[in-house]
């Protein structure tokens, strides 16, 4: 028996394969801020008439005349339903976080208002998964594991190819794959907003930007109906684990103006560009072992270090009041994915090219309506839905690959200073991912994933006004 186990420690800035995905996870905002506004369908631009007015337009701050205490949990379960050709498997995965706490400040004045803001607010979450296994007749994992340095050929350390890079292992394989991914962004905040004349205010939002990604993939792969009999190409199972551990820093800001009457308001935000660092820390790890029983083991694991700046967000949103009992509400945001941008690596300017080839443009609708129960005043009731189109240029155009948001919430006012605010997200979107690809002999083998997300998201924050 022949076991082998190799470790390859790297100190040094190396640089592993990043892609434009990456860009867009830490470009995306996607949780939302506040259980009103995302009872309302994410329609807010025109409202902001609680501390999430900082997310959504910190010109809705100066509405505010009393003080604001709020907090809030979120708890979201994501269900991933993946197929290959005839395979098929559902896999959920879930995750419970902090998302508001926040305090909001008026200043009396002679006339008009004058509000400040600070505290935390959780801007995206990164929770996915997926689970699949399958018999693969056409490709293999193992001739993606070549890598021209010998330090990086997983497949050269586990006994899986020859001398000259060729293996023998290209298909009738068993395979199986699971995949979690956690994390998230957040908004450390100071904010403010004025009247700049009357009925008008402006506002103005600085964030420090913090935030950790996970990713943990790990792929099986198994000669179960013995295929591979023949010394040295008596495989019998591969494992191979990829692992980052991610931290986010930086800093976003933005600002927003809003004009308001006794029967509607109309608003205004534009988000700057955030300029964000992020420093991977990697892993990937593989075990081989064969029926004559040898078995290999190797794993290298090392640093990456980039920036992104995120686009540009412009927003703009209205919502009608009807005696304070109905309120009906809609929003439009424009983004230029395109504008998005990898940075401080030098190894990486060249995937700029690719986000502009990969992505486009996108306009998100969204529209809610609230309205105060007639036999019980204390309770107001909403729902609202989201339309977000997939920033994939080949996606452009196809709905199933927007993502859609119905959403569904409520509020209790106790003793005139405590709101309790609950929503309710239900949402599904399609998406197809690339577990590896390879060009063997001029042609191109893959394999390829075909994706259904359904998720179901519990948010609850309390409001407390003295």
């Amino acid at each position: 028996m022949k076991k082998l186990i190799l470790v390859l420690l790297l100190s040094l800035n190396f640089v592993f394969a990043q892609f434009p995905d990456d860009a867009l996870r830490y470009s995306t905002l996607n949780s939302g801020v506040g259980a009103r506004a995302i009872g309302l369908g994410f329609t807010y631009i025109g409202v902001s008439d609680d501390y999430s007015a900082i997310f959504w337009n910190p010109a809705g701050l100066a509405q505010i005349r009393r003080f604001e205490f709020a907090g809030g949990l979120n708890y979201l379960s994501l269900t991933n339903s993946a197929r290959f050709f005839d395979y098929s498997n559902s896999f959920e995965n879930t995750a419970t976080s902090l998302n508001t706490v926040a305090l909001v400040l008026p200043v009396p004045t002679i006339r008009g208002s004058l509000v400040f803001a600070g505290g935390y607010v959780r801007v995206s979450d990164f929770t996915n998964t997926l689970s699949i296994s399958l018999f693969n007749s056409q490709s293999s994992i193992v001739p993606s594991l070549y890598d021209p340095d010998p330090d990086f050929d997983l497949a050269w350390k586990l006994g899986l190819e020859d001398s000259t890079g060729k293996t023998q292992i290209l298909n009738n394989v068993h395979q199986k794959l699971t995949l979690y991914e956690s994390g998230g962004l957040n908004n450390w905040f100071v904010s403010g907003a004025i009247d700049i004349a009357e009925n008008l205010s402006v506002g103005l939002t600085l964030s420090i930007v913090t935030g950790s990604y996970k990713y943990d993939r790990r792929f099986v792969e198994s000669d179960t109906r013995n295929f591979y009999r023949d010394f040295p190409w008596d495989f019998n199972q591969l494992t191979v684990s990829d692992i980052i551990d991610a931290t986010i820093s930086g800093f976003s800001a933005n600002a927003g103006l809003m004009y308001r009457s006794n029967y509607f308001r109309f608003g205004l935000m534009t988000r700057l560009p955030s300029s964000l660092s992020v420093r991977e820390n990697y892993s990937r790890s593989g075990e081989s072992l064969f029926d004559n029983g040898d078995s290999y083991s190797y794993s290298y694991s090392g640093v990456s270090k980039y920036g992104v700046l995120t686009p540009f967000y412009f927003g703009g949103g209205v919502s009608f009041n009807v005696k304070d009992v109905l309120l009906v509400a809609g929003d439009v945001v424009y983004v230029d994915w395109r504008q998005m941008e990898f940075k401080d690596n030098p190894d990486l300017v060249g995937l700029n090219r690719d986000i502009k080839e990969m992505f486009t443009e996108t306009v998100s609708l969204s529209a809610g309506v609230e309205f105060m129960l007639p036999f019980l005043k204390q309770v107001k009731v909403r729902t609202g839905y989201s339309y977000r189109p997939s920033p994939y240029l080949e996606d452009k155009g196809v709905s199933s690959r927007a993502v859609k948001l119905l959403t569904f919430g409520f509020s209790v006012l106790l003793q005139k200073t405590l709101l309790i605010d609950f929503a309710y997200i239900n949402g599904k979107w399609s998406t197809i991912h690339t577990q590896y690809s390879y060009v063997l002999n001029n042609n191109y083998y893959r394999l390829i994933t075909n994706e259904e997300n359904i998720i179901r998201n519990f948010i609850l924050t309390l409001r407390y006004r003295f």
